[in-house]
């Protein structure tokens, strides 16, 4: 890998090292695995609970001019324009059960505007991240990067989640066959890394943490993130309560809704 490439142009070799490491971490907590309820009745880990804390330290050290906005702390509120919002694991479900697909997210904030997005999934090293007008690159091993394209050879495919919620039929409503996966944020990354064209959620489940870094990687891949309202940005209600698409540029948006009526069913 060539670190100066990195360095001068993408992203700074010591965060690569802080983000992998929270991958080992997470990996390590995973074999001891303890499993608790938070205050809104879902679950948490003390893989989340840890990599959490080791973000938090570590990025502070490494950007002190920031603030920490963490999924397993939220309760503190960012009050600067500078924010550093992290999701320790994107995927518990997956996560619990030893599986590949969840993640990592990172997103560097200036003021509403992601600066630097980083999506790293431990269990295959594949480190995804952008920069506005950059690009977005996928980093897997000692590797060099790869540039990353939405743009897929027909036929068009379609990614969904587990927990169906429409998703499956709107895509077969398009004629588009369809895979199922866990985590947003790695469905996300497949729509930006080509090989899938379109990603329904209709769920209205999301938060900022899952969103901003995946939300920066597939635009500056060149694929779109559509809501069905105006994505409102705040910190202190961050969940996410819309419908959307990320899609590919082999999708028209516009075409979908002469065809089918409006986008989102």
């Amino acid at each position: 890998m060539n670190e100066n490439y990195l360095e001068n142009y993408l992203l700074d070799t010591q965060l690569i090292k802080i983000v992998r490491a929270a991958g080992a971490l997470a990996l390590k907590e995973q074999q001891n695995l303890k499993v608790m309820l938070k205050a809104d009745g879902s679950d948490v880990t003390n893989g989340d609970l840890a990599v959490s804390h080791y973000l938090t330290v570590e990025l502070l050290k490494l950007y002190p001019n920031y603030e920490i906005f963490s999924e397993e702390d939220s309760e503190k509120i960012p009050v600067e324009d500078q924010v550093i919002v992290i999701d320790p694991i994107d995927g518990t479900k997956s996560y619990k059960n030893k599986e590949h697909t969840w993640s990592i997210l990172i997103a560097f904030m200036s003021g509403h505007s992601p600066k630097v997005g980083v999506v790293y999934q431990p269990t295959l090293n594949r480190l995804y991240w952008a920069k506005p007008g950059l690009g977005a690159y996928l980093l897997e091993g000692d590797n060099e990067p790869v540039k990353l394209s939405a743009k897929k050879s027909l036929p068009k495919k379609g990614i969904y989640s587990l927990t169906n919620f429409g998703e499956l039929e709107f895509l077969q409503s398009l004629g588009i066959s369809a895979d199922r996966m866990y985590s947003a944020s790695l469905k996300i990354m497949e729509v930006a890394s080509g090989r899938y064209d379109l990603y329904p959620n209709f769920q209205k489940g999301c938060s900022l943490w899952d969103l901003l870094a995946p939300e920066l990687i597939l635009t500056e891949a060149g694929g779109s993130m559509i809501y069905e309202n105006k994505f409102l940005f705040n910190y202190t209600s961050p969940r996410v309560s819309l419908k959307f698409l990320a899609a590919g540029p082999n999708i028209n948006p516009n075409e979908i809704s002469n065809l089918f009526g409006p986008i989102f069913p």
